[in-house]
């Protein structure tokens, strides 16, 4: 998940060297982020999300990461085949490349798996529609529509945005300022 850690040690200079996207604020130092996201094949957008940390994915799914957060589940090829095939139908190296292109360090790009959730549970309820399963209960028209035709999801369409972060001793100063 998105989470927004003070650092009261990070300089502007040093961030610039270093090549990392940074606001200069009066007070300190904040952070932008490159926020990614899935396409809706309708165009329009679910009003919820979840992002997490791109680099997350690697650490806990690439087998070359040497992470000590790899899920170790699976095991040789099919840890890699696993990792390859997410990678892949979540377009995380096109993700990769424009952050790269833009500047944005790894621990300041996002995705947002709502949208992958979605399309998975889209998934399974067109492929249960294609075998004849019955949708039972008051309220099964009200999920089939929705799953089946509504909110398809085209997951090598991705849209970015940025997310400027103030440093918290600005949020603190605006906050005196609305007080008094």
């Amino acid at each position: 998940m998105l989470y927004i850690i003070e650092t009261p040690h990070f300089s502007a200079a040093s961030c610039r060297s270093c090549g990392y996207k940074a606001i200069h604020q009066t007070d300190g130092i904040g952070a932008t982020h490159l926020l990614a996201r899935h396409r809706m094949s309708s165009g329009s957008t679910l009003p919820m999300a979840a992002y997490f940390k791109l680099e997350d994915f690697r650490a806990r799914l690439d087998p070359d990461a040497n992470s000590p957060y790899l899920d170790k589940s699976l095991k040789g090829e099919k840890a890699l085949q696993r990792h390859l095939l997410i990678r892949d139908e979540l377009a995380f190296n096109d993700i990769r490349q424009l952050a790269k292109k833009k500047r944005y360090p790894d621990d300041q790009v996002y995705i947002d798996m709502m949208p992958v959730f979605v399309s998975a549970v889209s998934r399974v309820f067109t492929q249960l529609d294609k075998i004849g399963a019955k949708f039972k209960g008051f309220d099964a028209a009200t999920y089939k529509a929705p799953f089946i035709s509504e909110l398809k999801l085209e997951l090598t369409s991705i849209d970015h945005r940025t997310l400027n972060v103030k440093s918290m001793a600005e949020l603190n100063a605006a906050s005196l300022k609305l007080r008094n």
